[in-house]
């Protein structure tokens, strides 16, 4: 296994047009917010194109429009909607939140929504299940790590293609994926 960029793929899948500094006591609480402010539902609006990017890059490694795809911390279900528009039919979603999967469900482009805490512990899916994963902005400070990366191998078949779209100036700025430790972790 490696790394692979896709230099001018995705590094910079979003522009800063506002700077917005949140407290929350709980993940859920966040959530929920994110989940019912109409201005959070639009992430384009702030030049966010994370979802088409990572979509297009499993699209062009993938070409079986009916393979098995994960939508891992998928949120709002905007990856999904993207994977729906690259022709995909077979995509599940796994999300911690609640809320976030009840609004993916409204999208319906999901054969199966699973609602479980996502990091280092085993999920409940069969290992080899998934032709590809995608996952895409849950890179970010506080949230996922590399900590998940056995998990992710274990449920995509052999051969089967990841795709993680973060922001690159997390590996230079997020204590958690300097020094090379997302690399070092595959």
């Amino acid at each position: 296994m490696g790394f692979k960029s896709c230099k001018g793929r995705g590094e910079f899948c979003c522009r800063h047009d506002c700077i917005m500094l949140f407290s929350f006591s709980s993940v859920d609480t966040l959530y929920m917010l994110l989940t019912n402010l109409p201005a959070f539902q639009d992430f384009k609006r702030f030049g966010y194109n994370g979802p088409q990017v990572a979509a297009s890059i499993l699209a062009d490694h993938l070409p079986d429009k009916n393979a098995r795809i994960l939508d891992f911390c998928s949120g709002t279900g905007m990856v999904g909607e993207q994977l729906k528009m690259q022709q995909f039919i077979n995509i599940d979603a796994i999300d911690m939140s609640p809320n976030s999967l009840k609004v993916s469900e409204e999208k319906q482009v999901y054969k199966t929504l699973i609602c479980s805490e996502i990091g280092s512990d085993p999920l409940d899916i069969k290992c080899y299940t998934y032709d590809g994963l995608v996952c895409c902005g849950s890179f970010v400070p506080g949230h996922l790590n590399q900590s998940c990366f056995p998990e992710m191998i274990r449920i995509v078949k052999p051969g089967g293609i990841i795709v993680i779209s973060m922001r690159e100036e997390y590996l230079w700025t997020a204590k958690e994926f300097q020094n090379n430790q997302l690399e070092e972790a595959i």
